[in-house]
């Protein structure tokens, strides 16, 4: 498994990353969201609905998309830390959700499309 976590976005969340205003990114605690996330140590329930003991994965960076294809805008984030917060408030709701910290952009491609949308 490779140490790079790709995420697709939406063009809103995708901007405010790119911009700066968004520092952190949120995905529900779903079994989907726990088998990619929960590294060796990690308890989890045996259907994948929670986490008892979280430890992350060593994803060190997450590569953002914004939308499906080869040629949509993407960017690549160093990740400062992945963190399992419950009952907390979200753009998505209250709930809980693996928090990612993020950090520096290292990189980016394709962003013609982004910026042009930003500015419609």
């Amino acid at each position: 498994m490779s140490n790079v976590l790709p995420l697709t976005l939406k063009r809103e969340y995708f901007n405010q990353i790119l911009n700066g205003t968004k520092k952190e990114e949120y995905r529900e605690v779903k079994p989907y969201w726990v088998k990619r996330l929960c590294g060796i140590g990690s308890t989890v329930f045996e259907d994948f609905h929670d986490v008892v003991e979280f430890i992350p994965f060593p994803y060190y960076f997450i590569e953002f998309k914004n939308g499906y294809g080869r040629d949509v805008p993407t960017m690549m984030v160093k990740c400062k830390s992945i963190e399992l917060k419950r009952g907390i408030e979200t753009p998505l709701g209250k709930g809980d959700f693996f928090v990612f910290e993020l950090e520096t952009i290292e990189w980016t491609r394709n962003l013609k499309t982004a910026n042009e949308k930003l500015h419609e």
